[in-house]
């Protein structure tokens, strides 16, 4: 008995872990900005973000802006659509897409 109550702490222990360590799979905006429908400042906006304002995302894409060398989030939106926030703005441990 005291072993299987062993094996079940040492089961919760490694799911706890395995939790702490997975990405987020969200942003933080450290700035006010814009979400817009493309990658690209000159694209359209779909909202304003606010600072401390959080999002899910799964991954980044690179800026289509010449002469910046930015990520831009792909972040999840209602219904399977998706919005993208400059780097600028926020951050996040989210892989490329």
């Amino acid at each position: 008995m005291a072993m299987n109550f062993h094996l079940l702490q040492a089961l919760l222990l490694l799911c706890m872990i395995s939790y702490t360590c997975q990405a987020t799979n969200a942003i933080t905006c450290h700035r006010s900005g814009s979400m817009r429908k493309c990658a690209s400042s000159t694209c359209g906006i779909i909202r304003h973000v606010d600072y401390d304002a959080s999002f899910p995302c799964n991954c980044y894409i690179r800026g289509k802006d010449a002469g910046k060398d930015l990520k831009w989030f792909r972040v999840n939106l209602d219904k399977g659509a998706y919005g993208y926030i400059s780097s600028y703005y926020c951050s996040g441990d989210v892989k490329l897409c």
